[in-house]
């Protein structure tokens, strides 16, 4: 039934947002890593640690998701695919950071309870926008 009011409810979307999710998971984990290695063993300023983690997690991220969730060759498209991939995490950890603020400063909630709702939130769209729009396939159409 819900598959023919919302079609994301097939097997198919599920499964992928599932993958999406677990690779969410995987690059969080590298990120954390290289920004605590390049911080503390490697002298550099946190900040610019955080760019360095940023980038290499989402290109991570990126050839795991176009692999594995959409089921594509690395090198197809790769170029075009990934620099559409890049501007929307670019996006997506603006609008992560914001929602942090808001949550956090005026609201009042915890920091730690704040990211995981801004982090859940790009989780979503940062999925639907990966499936409409940088994996669009005659198989990912929602």
């Amino acid at each position: 039934m819900l598959q023919n009011i919302f079609p994301f409810f097939k097997k198919r979307g599920v499964k992928q947002f599932i993958k999406f999710g677990l690779i969410g998971g995987v690059g969080t984990v590298i990120n954390l890593l290289i920004l605590y290695t390049f911080t503390e063993y490697l002298g550099f300023y946190y900040m610019f640690s955080a760019i360095i983690a940023f980038m290499v997690g989402a290109t991570i991220n990126f050839i795991m998701n176009k692999k594995w969730t959409f089921l594509e060759r690395v090198r197809e498209d790769f170029l075009i695919k990934y620099s559409k991939y890049f501007f929307v995490s670019i996006v997506a950890l603006l609008g992560n950071l914001l929602i942090l603020y808001i949550l956090t400063e005026f609201v009042g909630i915890y920091y730690i309870l704040s990211q995981f709702l801004a982090a859940s939130a790009s989780l979503i769209v940062n999925f639907f926008v990966s499936k409409k729009w940088i994996f669009k396939t005659k198989y990912n159409k929602l």
